[in-house]
C-alpha cells in the first residue's frame, strides 16, 4: 500500500545513517554531541534522537535476551567515536566547573557575582552548589558528590560566605570616607 511505502521511507529517510551523520555535522560544527532542543531549526529531529540513544544505553539488556545489548556493537562504536555525551547533567556540571576554575585563575578567588558579565549564569551555579552542600550536611538528597565536592575545594571553593567580613570592610570604607571629607 502507498501509507506503508511512506512509512517505510520516512523511517529509513530518519534512520540509523542519517541520524549518525546528523550528530557527526553537529559534532564538527559544536565539537560536541550534547544536542538540545534549542538546534532543533538546524537539526530537526537530532535532540529527540539523542534523548532515546541515551535511554537505550541505560536499558542495558534486552528483557526477552539479557545477554543483547540494546546497541549494537557497531552503534556503540560510532557513537564512542563522536565522544557521545552520555550523561547530559555530568557534562553540564563538569563546564561549568570549568568556567569557575578560569574564574578562579583570573580572581584568585571562587566568589562569582550573580550577575557577572564576563561569567553569564556561573555565579548562580555556585550558589546552587552552596545549596547542595547544605542538603548533604541535612542528609538530604544531593547532586554534589564527594568528588564533585573535592574537586570545588581544590580551587578554594568556600561553601559559606562570610558576611561579616564583607561588613567590615564595607565599615572601614566607611570610617576613611568620614575621616577624609567629614561626613
Amino acid at each position: 500500500s502507498v501509507s506503508e511505502s511512506t512509512s517505510v521511507k520516512k523511517k529509513n529517510e530518519y534512520g540509523w545513517d542519517y541520524r549518525i551523520a546528523q550528530l557527526k555535522d553537529f559534532n564538527s560544527q559544536y565539537g560536541h554531541c550534547v544536542v538540545s532542543s534549542y538546534h532543533d531549526a538546524d537539526y530537526p529531529g537530532l535532540h529527540q534522537w539523542t534523548r532515546r540513544v541515551r535511554r537505550y544505553r541505560h536499558q542495558l539488556s534486552d528483557k526477552a535476551d539479557p545477554t543483547k545489548p540494546k546497541l549494537p556493537a557497531h552503534k556503540l562504536r560510532e557513537l564512542l567515536n563522536l565522544d557521545f555525551c552520555w550523561d547530559v547533567q555530568e557534562h553540564a556540571w563538569n563546564h561549568q566547573y570549568e568556567r569557575l576554575n578560569a574564574f578562579a585563575k583570573e580572581h584568585g578567588h571562587c566568589r562569582v557575582p550573580n550577575n557577572s558579565l564576563q561569567y553569564p549564569g556561573l555565579g548562580i551555579w555556585v550558589r546552587n552548589q552552596r545549596r547542595e552542600h547544605r542538603k548533604c550536611i541535612n542528609n538530604e538528597h544531593s547532586t554534589l558528590t564527594l568528588e564533585r565536592r573535592k574537586a570545588l575545594e581544590q580551587l578554594g571553593f568556600e561553601w559559606y560566605r562570610s558576611h561579616d567580613n564583607a561588613w567590615n570592610v564595607r565599615y572601614s570604607q566607611l570610617k576613611d570616607h568620614k575621616q577624609e571629607r567629614g561626613h
